[in-house]
């Protein structure tokens, strides 16, 4: 199966689509034929394509199998057989993904209502996009300086005093506003850090309360079990005593019998 993006430039020109065989909620299956190569029989030129609707379902890889006399063996019933199984794989995929942002929502919570956002992944979206938005700014102000630079020694070869000093000026501006954007990331920085130290604090504290949960999940067990044991062996006891009650009143009847009989 060719396994292609819908980016991809793969069909113009190059494929010929036959037949529509499935239609999934991320992909869709068709069969093609090449006719690029003339010197292929048109059991060789057919093949089977899988187009990702979506980037997020991507498999990055291109993997072509030409098409044989398998493909006359091959019914339809097989082949939406085949699209229902990928369709649910990535339904599980979804499901597993889901389930992991939850299991995030749950162990980052009260970090994320300290710090006021909605789950980690914005933090880590927003610290990343302010990383590389300071990233960018000191880019820009390193280049202001090494054209200002420029301008300047240029004014210095024309011997024009009254720019030149001006060009300093806004020279020491700029290195100014480097150094307090450079102390304002290692403030950033520090915070990270720090936030960082209380999600592994976090992290080892959810796992010592995964393991007092094991460790009373397992005393919950072994008492359900001697519950269980102790009223069974109260439910024997309880028949046992109804057949001696049994007894003892048999035994009474026998012994009237025997008086009115003596009578």
């Amino acid at each position: 199966m060719l396994n292609i993006d819908p980016c991809d430039n793969l069909l113009d020109n190059k494929y010929e689509i036959i037949e529509k065989l499935g239609d999934g909620l991320t992909s869709m299956v068709y069969l093609l034929r090449n006719d690029e190569n003339i010197s292929l029989n048109d059991d060789k030129k057919l093949h089977v394509i899988k187009i990702s609707k979506s980037s997020l379902f991507e498999e990055h890889f291109l993997n072509e199998i030409t098409i044989t006399n398998e493909l006359k063996q091959l019914n339809d019933p097989k082949i939406y057989a085949l699209q229902t199984t990928i369709d649910e794989r990535e339904k599980r995929i979804s499901k597993l993904r889901t389930q992991k942002n939850k299991i995030e929502d749950a162990v980052f919570a009260e970090f994320c209502k300290h710090i006021n956002v909605a789950n980690i992944r914005v933090y880590e979206d927003r610290e990343l996009q302010a990383a590389e938005k300071r990233a960018q700014e000191r880019l820009e102000f390193e280049n202001q300086i090494t054209k200002i630079q420029t301008m300047l020694e240029f004014e210095r070869s024309r011997d024009t005093a009254g720019h030149v000093e001006q060009v300093k000026k806004e020279v020491l501006n700029l290195e100014e506003a480097l150094q307090k954007c450079q102390k304002n990331e290692k403030k950033y920085r520090k915070v990270i850090e720090d936030l960082q130290h209380e999600i592994a604090e976090i992290k080892d504290r959810l796992l010592d309360q995964k393991k007092k949960i094991e460790f009373q999940e397992r005393d919950i067990s072994e008492c359900t079990k001697r519950a269980a044991q102790l009223n069974k062996d109260y439910n024997e006891q309880r028949k046992r005593l109804q057949l001696i009650d049994s007894d003892i009143e048999k035994l009474r009847m026998d012994r009237h019998n025997y008086f009115r009989t003596a009578k």
